[in-house]
Formats: structure tokens, sequence, C-alpha cells
């Protein structure tokens, strides 16, 4: 049978009674609940798997009934909400019953043998609580010929919290609202019952769909944390690995580590100087680098190193200009690339620089095409990086790509 499927994921239970053929036809592709000469009485049940979950689901699927006796051997039910646990019984036990047993669920049963005691017809399409065997439990149903002319037909069975509506071969066949529906059964499965006169009673194509709609995401919403020891401003704050957070900069040299576990914050050792509007840029190996900022009123060429396993920092190269509010950028290859910024010497920058971790020293590189400060850099998917916008005296709106093909 091809299976494609939200729920059940093609996992399947079969369960047989009688002497069973091959259930599925390699030549159709199509899976037979009973078959001609396959059976001495007795059908076939299957179960999903997986449990029904939903509230709001379809099932669509093709039947075909038919090939020997017209006017016997039952038919065929697809039953959802279903107990597992269940073994059926030959002759007229459909669905739910094996030897008058009855257990609980619900079935859309396509019946074609008239038992005059609790069928309302010989050939009828209806909806079905726990069983077959009363008229009292056959909550819809439908008169139709097309139960045993053995001829595919296409069913889709939607059930919408309750309300169940049944579509043959593209139009609405009929829809019925359940009064207190139970959801506690275990899934979804389909179950033929054949006596003496046999038939074929075949299925395909079946797939069910959840329907439920998701969960929207809860709405964000601002919560309090543990206070910093320090006040800030001007600062900055890297994510290490492990998930602290580490706060240098501002108006002391202090740093800090927030622990989001515990939302606490802890002292870590201090950086050389106090610094404003420097960058802090996590490198591939879990260290962090500081560069440049402001120290009484004088831009810093100055950067440092901590080191998240002893809480150390150590002293880097210097940058070849200092600089406040410029950008600092980690690339593909492990550099760190430094644009821009103010300097007390030279005013606004278009100076860029390049740090190479592996031999921990800067070197010059292509200049930007506009003087920036209190910009951006992004790091691109390819490589490359978009720098924009920040104060300047050319063009505010300006932006430009860094990349391969720019002397370095």
């Amino acid at each position: 049978m091809n299976s494609s499927t939200h729920l059940c994921h093609g996992k399947w239970t079969v369960l047989r009674s009688g002497t069973p053929n091959s259930t599925h036809d390699a030549t159709s592709q199509s899976l037979f609940l009973t078959r001609v000469g396959g059976y001495s009485g007795g059908g076939i049940y299957m179960l999903a798997r997986t449990p029904l979950e939903t509230r709001k689901w379809e099932a669509s699927f093709r039947y075909r009934i038919g090939g020997r006796y017209q006017g016997g051997a039952d038919g065929l039910a697809f039953l959802f909400y279903k107990k597992g646990g269940y073994t059926p019984a030959g002759g007229g036990f459909l669905g739910f019953n094996p030897a008058y047993v009855s257990q609980p669920g619900y079935g859309i049963v396509i019946d074609n043998y008239f038992n005059p005691d609790w069928d309302p017809s010989a050939s009828y399409i209806g909806l079905i609580a726990n069983s077959t065997h009363s008229f009292a439990n056959k909550l819809a149903y439908v008169n139709d010929p097309r139960t045993e002319d053995s001829l595919w037909h296409s069913r889709r069975v939607r059930f919408m919290d309750g309300t169940v509506s049944v579509y043959l071969d593209g139009s609405l066949l009929f829809s019925h609202e359940m009064a207190a529906p139970d959801y506690t059964y275990d899934g979804v499965g389909f179950s033929s019952g054949i006596g003496l006169d046999q038939n074929y009673h075949q299925i395909d194509d079946f797939v069910l769909t959840d329907l439920e709609e998701p969960s929207p995401p809860p709405v964000p919403v601002w919560n309090p944390t543990g206070r910093m020891n320090l006040e800030r401003g001007l600062h900055t704050s890297t994510l290490l690995r492990g998930g602290k957070v580490l706060v240098v900069g501002g108006f002391n040299n202090a740093a800090e580590l927030y622990d989001p576990a515990s939302g606490t914050w802890s002292f870590t050792g201090s950086a050389s100087r106090s610094r404003l509007l420097p960058t802090a840029t996590a490198l591939k190996d879990g260290r962090v680098l500081i560069t440049g900022g402001e120290n009484d009123a004088h831009s810093l060429e100055t950067t440092e190193l901590y080191e998240p396993a002893t809480g150390s920092w150590k002293p880097a190269a210097n940058l070849s200009t200092g600089r406040r509010d410029h950008t600092a950028t980690l690339l593909s290859d492990g550099r760190v690339l430094v644009t821009g910024g103010y300097s007390d010497w030279f005013g606004i920058l278009a100076s860029s620089e390049l740090y190479d971790p592996a031999t921990r020293t800067w070197a010059d590189t292509a200049n930007l095409g506009v003087v920036r400060y209190d910009h951006t850099s992004t790091l691109l998917e390819d490589g490359r990086v978009l720098t924009m916008g920040g104060f300047s005296t050319v063009d505010s709106a300006s932006a430009e790509l860094f990349g391969p093909g720019a002397s370095e």
C-alpha cells in the first residue's frame, strides 16, 4: 500500500483471522484486506501503531470491493479512535465485533450484505459507534450502490472536533456532529469481514493528515534578571562558549560574567584599562578580542585578549591607528576585520585593519570608500562583509562590500 502520512508514518500492525492470502499485491501495488480464494472465513484488521493524538485530521484512500459474489461478503470499515487488541471474526462481524464482543471506537463502514436485524439496507455507507450490529449505533448513513461494483472509488474522511464529514469520489456524502465524541482510543485502522461468499476488499493510497493548527509561539516579554555588580554604559557584551556572557568596558576596567542558568553575575579578571565604545569579538578558539575604544578622551590603539579558561586578560598587538566607534567582524577564516571609527588625531576614519590570531599581528587592508563611524558591519553567508551607514562627512546612506578581490 502506498502510504504518506503525517501521523502514521507507514507503521502498521496487521492482525488476521481465517486463512489469509498475501495482503500486499505487488502487481497492483494495493493492499487486500480479503482476497477471493485466500480465506475460508474471517477477515483482516490493520491498526496504525502511532496513536491518533489530534482532534482535527483528514484521511483519504481508494477502495475497491467485488470480484466473485455481488451481494455478499459484508464489506470493509475504516476505523478511527479505535482501541487495539482486536482480531476480526468471519461472517457478518464487520468493524468492531469479533463474535459479538463489542469493542469501542468509531468507523466508516462500506456494507454490502443485508442483515435485516441491524442493517438499514443491502448497500449503505455509514458512521458507526462501537458496533455495526445495532441500528442505535449507526450515527449516520446513506444508501449508496458504490459498495461492491468492482470499481475503484476515492474516499475522504474529515474529522473536526467531533464533526465527521465523508466524501465519496470528490462529493460530500454526509456530515454528522457527534454529541460527545470519545478521544481516548489508540489510532486508526481498516477491517474487513467475510463469510462463505467472498469478495476482494482492496485499499490503496492511504494518507492521514494532521489538520490541527500549530500552537502560536508564546508572546515575547521582558523579565528582570540579576543586576550587574557595577553600573555600565558604552560597554560590550559577548556570548562565550558554554553560554555565559562576558561584559567589559564602560567607565571602569572591571569585567563580569552573566550565567543564564542561575541569572547571576560574578566578577572575572579585570581588563588593563577602562574603555568607552570599544569592540569585543569572540574568536574561533573561544578567546575574546577587545580593540580600541576611548579612555580620558583619547582614542586607544591598544587591544587585549580574554582567556575564558583562566578568567585572565593578556595584551595583544596594537592597532596601527587608535579608534573608537569602529566595527570588528570575525571573518570566515578566523581573522578579524576592523573598519572605520573615530580618531582624536585623524578624525573620522576610512582605514581598515586585519587581525590574524595565528600570528597575533595586525595588517592594514583596503580602505573604506567613505569615512564613517558608529556604523555597522555584517558578515554575509558568502564570506563578504557588508558595511553601511554611520556618521560620515560624505554619504551616511552608503553601503560597501569587503571581500575577495579587495587588496589586503
